[in-house]
């Protein structure tokens, strides 16, 4: 097509790749969603991370503790975290879905041993273009999810990135 503007080879310098999703990439999040389900029991009082491999666009945690024992959410491991910035499940079956962008959440049992579902949809974001806040402040962009267990992604020293890991 004379004219037409458009050219099937790219000129000199030109890009068209696009490359892979990134963070503000909204069909990544309009699409049908990667599938994420694990069940555990967490132990009473212990803190558990669980590292999604995929950014995610929604996450519900599920308590489905028979004794109704308690699990906190939150989106870091620190005192500020679970005194002032986390969701308590509280009764059997509680439930919260939170719709958010993240490659990790945190658990915190109760005064007991508490089983949880968790099922999460993942974008085809690859969860090492999140970033991580870089702070603890909780006024800012987000509560500091910089706690890794071994400082790397994925965390190698618990065996990947989709498995709940204790937080010492």
């Amino acid at each position: 097509m004379a004219g037409s503007g458009f050219n099937a080879t790219p000129n000199t310098g030109e890009f068209r790749n696009p490359g892979s999703p990134g963070m503000r990439s909204t069909g990544a999040y309009l699409i049908g969603a990667r599938p994420f389900l694990i069940r555990a029991e967490l132990d009473a009082g212990k803190v558990y991370k669980v590292d999604f491999p995929y950014v995610t666009r929604a996450i519900t945690v599920i308590n489905q503790d028979a004794d109704s024992d308690d699990v906190q959410v939150g989106f870091a491991n620190h005192a500020n975290t679970w005194d002032h910035h986390a969701i308590s499940l509280n009764n059997l079956r509680d439930s919260m879905t939170f719709n958010v962008r993240t490659s990790s959440i945190y658990l915190k049992a109760g005064a007991a041993d508490i089983t949880v579902e968790i099922f999460a949809e993942m974008t085809d974001i690859n969860a090492a273009r999140a970033g991580e806040w870089g702070t603890a402040d909780q006024s800012q962009k987000g509560v500091d999810t910089n706690l890794t267990l071994d400082g790397a992604y994925p965390h190698t020293a618990a065996g990947g990135a989709t498995e709940i890991i204790e937080q010492t």
